[in-house]
């Protein structure tokens, strides 16, 4: 499963659906385990104003542990900006939680161009959450291009068993199945 299949998917979706023919602003990938509520999405995407087009959303998330990961103690990106962390690293990224992310058409377009850092990472089957983060962050320092992070955690916008087989707010049910 880690050997590419996000980059392609965003490359086809990027290059299928022009954004101004279709008024598409954005693509999403979506786990089979995953529910996404759009009534909450559409307005935060609506309602999120930053001075940078790119975008990069979904639930911030970061590992300490293995070649794949950020740099340790890089974090999660500081307000929305993806290329700002507490640490003084300047190699720090994260990513997002692939239960549910999405980018912005543009910026998945070039992000996922053939031949760019992505399309010769994919074959490492390396975690490809992890490593679409990475490709986001290594992008966005080749072109000098900014990224805003649109972090919907906490948000009831995707439920996901993120936690032992656990929905990620443990005291709710997702909005299609209610308690008894």
């Amino acid at each position: 499963m880690n050997c590419g299949k996000s980059q392609e998917w965003f490359r086809h979706a990027a290059s299928a659906w022009a954004e101004a023919e279709l008024g598409i602003t954005h693509i999403g990938k979506m786990d089979t385990d995953a529910y996404l509520d759009v009534g909450i999405l559409i307005p935060t995407l609506t309602g999120f104003a930053a001075g940078c087009p790119n975008a990069f959303g979904g639930r911030s998330w970061t590992c300490e542990k293995g070649a794949f990961c950020p740099p340790a103690g890089c974090g999660l990106p500081v307000g929305d900006d993806f290329l700002a962390y507490k640490s003084k690293d300047p190699g720090c990224w994260s990513y997002m939680q692939g239960g549910f992310y999405f980018m912005s058409v543009q910026m998945a377009r070039e992000v996922s161009q053939p031949g760019g850092w992505w399309a010769q990472q994919s074959g490492q089957f390396r975690p490809e959450d992890c490593v679409t983060g990475n490709a986001v962050y290594n992008w966005a320092k080749d072109s000098g291009s900014c990224v805003s992070a649109i972090d919907l955690k906490g948000m009831g916008a995707i439920w996901h068993p993120d936690d032992n087989g656990k929905w990620e707010h443990s005291f709710w049910y997702p909005p299609y199945k209610h308690p008894a």
